[in-house]
């Protein structure tokens, strides 16, 4: 950068502005609104903090619903290419989080703890406010604003006088496509792996549930008229075995790892259950390399989180130390998609029983896998069933992996983009 503008947030290309959040608004910001919870179920659609801290861009999700008044629509509604910002969170990198709205379908409002900007978009590209709001810089400029409180938060005035370094429009726009680019198949790898879990959940439901397998003459079974034979589980089909979901698989628990801290520079990063739900991050605490190999866990492996937040999922975010409350799923005899789709039919019932531990952190026992059952395919049916299935989980490790490989090129590019170190036209 061989000319360079000075700003708080350090050298940018000369040819950039630097002007206050205020001065690129069309409106001075808002505060979302508050209703007693009469008003709460019908009415229009609106952002809470869940949507807010769930989503970068918020648009057509479900969502809870408030009814509004039409003065307060004039007021409160959202529009395509606001900025929304939350304006208290516990946690003080919670402060501040930025989403953009995406063309809502239908009338949206949000809530009293979210602070509404809308851009001049004459001007700036909402789209490149919002990604530097999510960068280094973003984060920057927000601690700086941070007021600690009771809990961490942001006021609609001190957003109004950030200064915030701007390319020209073009350029605005021309950084946004590049990472909205990235930022969509991210999401279009999503929606299809969604569909593929879906696949896999009702194929499988069809033929363990069901029986409706196809038999030798490619009909499905039972009602085809396959034998069937009694059992602890009802009519199962003559030579399938019940057995729990502890004969199937073996259930690891990890280990207490604040017990194994790193040696020198070297680490593994510490899979808990929030790596589960947002992967690995700066956040992520580190133990030692020198664990059992059981104990390190890797792409494709299956996860379950018995206590907290019961969850099932397959591993894609790189190697890892498998922490206690976790489980790693797996089996010497079984194909991966067996135990896995089976622990995933059994995933409701375990979360009713740790949602009925009201005094302690709800979790499951080793008890309840012994009596989670499974029916069995016999020894030569199996490897066919194998083939229909492994395909679609194969599929769907690949497409987060390539999701994975996506993300971390959004974000090397973006702070370099942001700070004017890469430039595109």
């Amino acid at each position: 950068m061989n000319e360079a503008l000075i700003t708080d947030v350090g050298p940018v290309p000369a040819d950039w502005s630097y002007p206050k959040l205020g001065d690129v608004l069309t409106e001075g910001t808002r505060n979302g609104i508050y209703k007693s919870k009469e008003h709460h179920g019908r009415g229009v659609k609106v952002i809470n903090m869940g949507e807010l801290f769930a989503f970068d861009r918020i648009g057509n999700q479900d969502m809870q619903r408030l009814e509004l008044t039409d003065q307060e629509k004039d007021r409160f509604l959202v529009q395509d290419g606001d900025l929304l910002f939350a304006r208290r969170s516990l946690v003080a990198e919670g402060a501040g989080k930025c989403s953009l709205v995406v063309k809502p379908s239908e009338e949206t409002t949000f809530e009293s703890s979210i602070i509404r900007a809308r851009p001049n978009q004459t001007i700036v590209d909402p789209r490149y406010l919002a990604y530097l709001f999510s960068s280094r810089v973003g984060r920057y400029l927000m601690d700086t604003i941070l007021r600690q409180v009771a809990v961490s938060g942001i006021t609609g005035t001190d957003l109004l006088e950030l200064r915030v370094p701007l390319p020209k429009r073009g350029e605005q726009g021309a950084v946004a496509d590049i990472l909205s680019s990235l930022d969509e198949k991210i999401e279009l790898n999503r929606k299809q792996n969604r569909t593929l879990e879906a696949i896999a959940q009702a194929l499988f439901k069809r033929w363990f549930m069901e029986f409706e397998f196809p038999d030798e003459n490619g009909r499905p079974y039972q009602s085809s008229g396959g034998a069937m034979q009694p059992s602890e589980l009802g009519e199962i089909p003559v030579g399938w075995e019940v057995k729990s979901l502890d004969q199937i698989a073996d259930y690891l628990n990890g280990l207490a790892l604040q017990n194994f801290p790193p040696e020198g520079d070297e680490y593994l990063p510490v899979i808990k259950i929030r790596e589960m739900k947002q992967g690995i991050t700066a956040n992520s605490d580190k133990a030692s390399t020198k664990l059992d190999p059981k104990y390190i866990i890797d792409d494709g492996d299956v996860l379950f989180s018995w206590s907290g937040s019961l969850e099932v999922d397959i591993w894609c975010h790189g190697k890892g130390a498998l922490n206690q409350h976790l489980f790693k799923v797996s089996s010497d005899v079984y194909p991966k998609w067996f135990y896995y789709l089976w622990t995933k039919h059994h995933l409701r019932a375990f979360q009713a029983v740790a949602a009925d531990k009201a005094t302690t952190m709800g979790h499951i026992q080793r008890g309840h896998l012994t009596n989670a059952l499974t029916v069995c395919p016999p020894e030569g049916l199996l490897p066919q069933f194998t083939e229909t299935f492994d395909p679609l989980i194969e599929q769907i490790i690949a497409v987060r992996l390539e999701a994975r490989t996506l993300a971390k090129l959004r974000d090397t590019l973006l702070p370099k983009l942001m700070s004017g170190e890469l430039r595109v036209a």
